[in-house]
């Protein structure tokens, strides 16, 4: 099976990979973040600053490194799938654009322009609660 590059920010990354693995999937999961986000960061009466936070961690300090590891991994002649869950999607859609990769899977995407970053030229799947046309709760 090809490879997945596997980006996360909710789930346990080791818990999604190993799944992917037992179903016969190179993974591999790059480290993201200067830091990590509180796992209690977001639930009420929390002090935490998400958008301090993505300040410090955004897309311009996460995507080199997912690059990193996609040129590496298509310099051994590979081709690569990418899943991106919440924050990790915006990463899989720059590359989609690109024809970077083969195949992107997100899951509650965030940091998505819609309409247009629906029209990838790639095999996609979209997993959300939110529905795209009107940003409401669905």
């Amino acid at each position: 099976a090809p490879p997945l590059l596997a980006q996360s920010t909710h789930a346990p990354p080791q818990l999604l990979a190993d799944d992917f693995a037992r179903h016969g999937y190179k993974v591999v999961v790059p480290d993201l973040f200067q830091e990590a986000a509180p796992p209690d960061g977001l639930n009420p009466g929390s002090t935490f600053d998400l958008g301090a936070w993505f300040g410090r961690n955004g897309v311009d300090y996460s995507e080199p490194r997912v690059r990193k590891v996609l040129a590496a991994l298509t310099a051994s002649g590979v081709k690569v799938g990418v899943t991106g869950y919440c924050y990790g999607a915006r990463s899989g859609f720059n590359l989609a654009f690109e024809n970077a990769i083969v195949a992107l899977a997100v899951a509650h995407p965030s940091l998505l322009q819609i309409p247009a970053d629906l029209e990838v030229r790639r095999r996609l799947r979209v997993t959300s609660c939110v529905h795209f046309a009107s940003g409401a709760e669905g």
